[in-house]
């Protein structure tokens, strides 16, 4: 699993002991981001990483297995993951197949989306939503990922039952010509027509200092 993946409700793990003391225990953390353990209580292990979870455990679990925080170490503690399961995300807006899709239990807003079908043509790439309970988790822009790799979102788990809403796309604008990536971009309120040849990459060499502007504008119904 991956070093930087981060523990949630739902997520099984494995917490071994060996040494002076022997046992091998699977649980389940849950949806308060806790695990209970006998005769200590509840631990609460919510977004916490296998490395940072293992110290913790190590610390809770010495007030009743003394010989873990010994200098000779007779007793150690190791934590894994367990078997982990699909989850279940919905998926509602402009999305190629809505409704419940099952992920990977590793999976970020980004390759959900991925698993299931992508964003249709009419679908916003710049504020995709988290929804958790009813509430809005976070929005995300995928414009700096896919322009320039910088990714801000992975560090968002995803649980059982999110659900990733994809907004219709408000502004879509072409740009064509002597720039670097031609395209149709999809601008946000207060982005000006200098975003817009950013997020093209610029002006190639030969590119003239005149910009020729055709603006189309919808008529209300």
């Amino acid at each position: 699993s991956p070093a930087n993946y981060r523990l949630g409700p739902g997520d099984e793990i494995i917490i071994s002991l060996w040494g002076e003391n022997n046992s091998r225990e699977n649980l389940t953390i849950n949806k308060d981001g806790t695990i209970y353990y006998e005769n200590i209580g509840f631990i609460n292990l919510s977004n916490k990483t296998l490395e940072s979870a293992e110290l913790l455990l190590t610390e809770e679990l010495s007030r009743i297995y003394s010989t873990l925080k010994d200098k000779d170490n007779s007793t150690n503690l190791m934590l894994e993951l367990g078997k982990l399961k699909s989850i279940n995300i919905y998926f509602s807006g402009h999305i190629e197949n809505p409704g419940i899709n099952l992920v990977h239990p590793f999976s970020d807003i980004f390759s959900a989306i991925i698993q299931a079908g992508g964003v249709n043509s009419q679908g916003s790439l710049r504020e995709v939503q988290l929804i958790r309970n009813e509430k809005l988790v976070t929005t995300v822009d995928f414009y700096s990922f896919i322009m320039n790799g910088k990714n801000t979102f992975s560090n968002i788990k995803l649980i059982d039952g999110d659900v990733i809403h994809i907004p219709n796309v408000k502004k879509r604008v072409s740009i064509s010509g002597q720039v670097n990536r031609p395209s149709s971009y999809e601008l946000l309120e207060g982005e000006s027509i200098s975003d817009l040849i950013t997020y093209s990459s610029g002006f190639t060499s030969d590119a003239s200092s005149t910009l020729i502007l055709n603006q189309i504008i919808p008529v209300n119904e």
